[in-house]
């Protein structure tokens, strides 16, 4: 008898402990900001925040003698930062750093384009389709005579973009010496 009562106690005790159980749903919320700032590379600009605040006591029990706080405060900023990869730099840092690819770590890439941006002229934004050619036919010398071949290919396409007679040349070189490869197989 002793032990249904025991058995009794312990599934009362039992569903009294699951009933009290609480799942808690998360809180979703939004923040947004329409807005345009100029920031420099390698900057960042602070571009608003929002916070809140809200508090709640409780009093309970005989003659109201105990009592519960609830303090919430959230605060959300929106901040942005600014990093301009240039590509172009970062390709010819890639292809005048002498190691190859894979012992290149991006650390010593990114501290050669720092160095190369210190002593670089400023650029003529209305540079001459001629002179836009002849800068990548260099780099797709260059990168022929690295032995990257693929990315001599980009830098002739781009200088035939521009007009250059002399990368439509080579494209159509690069183009036959594929297709002869291909047909050998």
């Amino acid at each position: 008898m002793r032990c249904y009562v025991l058995i009794v106690f312990l599934l009362l005790v039992g569903r009294t402990s699951l009933a009290q159980q609480v799942i808690q749903q998360p809180v979703v919320a939004t923040t947004a900001v329409n807005t345009t700032v100029s920031v420099p590379d390698r900057g960042s600009a602070h571009l608003g925040g929002v916070s809140s605040a809200e508090s709640g006591r409780a009093q309970y029990g005989p003659l109201r003698s105990g009592t519960n706080t609830g303090i919430s405060r959230q605060a959300t900023s929106m901040t942005t930062h600014v990093y301009i990869h240039d590509l172009q730099a970062m390709d010819e840092a890639l292809l005048n750093s002498g190691h190859s690819e894979s012992n290149t770590s991006i650390r010593s890439i990114n501290s050669k384009l720092v160095r190369s941006k210190e002593r670089e002229q400023p650029v003529d934004p209305v540079a001459s389709s001629a002179d836009k050619a002849a800068k990548f036919e260099q780099l797709a010398r260059k990168a022929d005579e690295a032995g990257k071949h693929g990315v001599a290919k980009l830098h002739w396409q781009v200088a035939a973009k521009y007009g250059s007679k002399l990368a439509e040349t080579r494209l159509a070189e690069l183009s036959r010496g594929s297709t002869l490869q291909t047909s050998a197989r």
